[in-house]
């Protein structure tokens, strides 16, 4: 070891070395607090860490360790004690910003974990490190091209990186509990501390646009949806909002537009020579719920009517004495001066009679910059699709009919399962980035499939020239995913599990551009990377359904 030139046995000794200070850390002065990352000290940390990246590449010629730095031998070992980590925050239930780790070493709160951060700045620092040299080496005649694509992919995932992690301690998210008629100008953090701020928010009206009423039949011992009963059964007149009526123990509901009204069916059934009729509700907080038996087994019910979108009509005071009329929906939010006023609840008890609404107020003043490295990173997703000579274009032109073939199939088996079309989507699901987040995603998914399948089958260059569009499409699609998070709940990257497990999927497949890098000729660990980075990719499309550390956190668990 430590002979020239370096390999992976140096840069895992580095690792295992962060990791052991990291542990160090994380016992004798506790978990890392975000919070304190605010200016000053987060830009002369920016300062310090951009002239100690240009100071290692001007020793570069120097000291072989800067030089080494920059090589795929060092960033393998990075990479992978980065995917292990993440694998750990994955599987693992993680605990709020500013609460204890319920566990004696500290991986359930894993941002704040000393090795995750020690090996996250490590990998920043190499980054960093790689732009420069990239960049030396196109003024020396490097080809443009190669030089966009690097300096694009690393440039903007350093940018993205430091500034999300250096803004953190500015980012405030705030909940605001806003009563109609009322004038609210403070808010509760993430650790249920009351803050003021320096708006204030009247809500005039909170409302709900919901969905039809429906009824269906259920198991009255299991409450299991039922469908071949043997009973057929008809809507005979349904009033989106009624008032029950009882006389004489015969329930009625007649259309109604006073508060706390419900939605009413009158339903008939028969099977076999008996008849069933009556009205069927789904109740509410002032009405009671009402179904219609129809034998020991079964009964028809209406369920509670699902949310199309909801909103808040505020008015917004600034301390300058200006104001602002507007309505607040999911996916909508307001923005004034700094602060993004989104829609996040409601009473839940009185659904769309609530006279409350829940609002998430978000001022995150690095975003721009964030957002800068997002497009870099757009932007190098972009070139991964351009061949790099002619028997790329030929060889592409196989991959894209394979692509297809496998694409239309996949997403019909999929949209066709989850009964997409039929379905009733939840409001945050009513984004303009939801479509192309997901089918981005699946055709991703189809050229990593089809990479990985090749692979095995020993065609090597097939399977090097689709996982490019591959990882392209993941790039993309998780991005999309970052700017719908962004819109509809105020924050681009939350460590939810189901992203979590997309950034360990992604990291892998870098690593696999590394291992080709490093060894070009190592087809059987190309392989098992393909293989294991496939395997992440079905925890990120399905498997995170299943994870007890995503259950009643992640909103991304659609399997109840």
């Amino acid at each position: 070891m430590w002979t020239k030139p370096w390999k992976y046995k140096e840069g895992a000794v580095i690792c295992l070395g962060l990791l052991c200070v990291g542990l160090f850390l994380q016992y004798t002065i506790g978990p890392v607090d975000w919070g304190l990352m605010e200016r000053p000290f987060n830009w002369t940390l920016l300062i310090v860490f951009s002239a100690l990246i240009i100071l290692g590449h001007v020793l570069s010629s120097q000291y072989y360790v800067f030089e080494w730095l920059v090589k795929p031998t060092a960033a393998v070992p990075t990479l992978i004690s980065a995917v292990v980590l993440m694998i750990v925050m994955g599987v693992t239930p993680q605990v709020p910003a500013g609460v204890s780790p319920t566990d004696a070493v500290g991986v359930t709160r894993m941002l704040g974990f000393w090795p995750f951060v020690l090996i996250l700045v490590y990998a920043m620092y190499q980054l960093g490190l790689t732009v420069m040299t990239t960049m030396s080496r196109w003024r020396m005649g490097a080809p443009l091209w190669r030089a966009l694509l690097f300096g694009s992919v690393h440039l903007g995932l350093w940018i993205a990186l430091v500034c999300a992690t250096l803004g953190s301690g500015e980012m405030r998210r705030l909940r605001m509990t806003a009563q109609q008629g009322n004038v609210e100008w403070r808010a509760v953090d993430e650790r249920q501390r009351i803050v003021g701020l320096p708006i204030a928010v009247e809500l005039h009206k909170f409302g709900i646009d919901e969905y039809a009423p429906e009824m269906v039949v259920v198991d009255k011992y299991t409450g299991d949806v039922s469908e071949d009963t043997g009973w057929e059964i008809a809507a005979f007149d349904t009033i989106d909002y009624a008032s029950r009526v009882e006389e004489d123990s015969v329930v009625t509901y007649v259309p109604s537009s006073l508060y706390g009204a419900v939605p009413a069916m009158l339903v008939g059934a028969k099977k076999d020579g008996m008849k069933r009729a009556g009205w069927i509700s789904c109740g509410n907080f002032m009405s009671p719920f009402q179904a219609l038996n129809l034998d020991e087994h079964f009964a028809v019910i209406m369920p509670q009517r699902a949310p199309k979108q909801y909103y808040s009509i505020v008015d917004v005071y600034t301390q300058d004495e200006r104001s602002f009329h507007d309505t607040i929906k999911v996916n909508h939010p307001l923005r004034v001066d700094d602060w993004w006023i989104y829609q996040l609840s409601f009473d839940q008890t009185k659904g769309r009679w609530s006279d409350i609404s829940v609002l998430e107020i978000v001022r995150d003043p690095w975003l721009p910059a964030v957002y800068v490295g997002f497009v870099m990173l757009l932007f190098a997703a972009v070139l991964l699709f351009v061949p790099r000579n002619n028997v790329g274009i030929w060889r592409s032109g196989i991959s894209v009919s394979l692509i297809v073939v496998v694409t239309f199939i996949f997403l019909y088996c999929t949209l066709v399962s989850m009964g997409y079309f039929e379905r009733k989507m939840m409001p945050a699901l009513r984004s303009v980035w939801f479509a192309p987040h997901v089918v981005v995603y699946m055709v991703g998914y189809s050229c990593l499939a089809l990479a990985t399948v090749v692979a095995l089958m020993r065609r090597y260059a097939l399977a090097d020239i689709l996982v490019r569009p591959g990882l392209a499409l993941l790039t993309v699609g998780m991005l999309f995913g970052a700017f719908w998070a962004k819109e509809a709940w105020g924050t681009y990257w939350s460590w939810d599990p189901k992203e979590t497990w997309a950034a360990i999927t992604w990291t892998l497949y870098i690593l696999y551009f590394h291992v080709r890098a490093s060894r070009p000729k190592s087809h059987g660990l190309m392989t098992l990377v393909l293989v294991v980075s496939f395997i992440s990719l079905q925890m990120c499309w399905w498997g995170i359904n299943y994870l007890p550390s995503a259950q009643a956190t992640s909103v991304h668990t659609y399997i109840n």
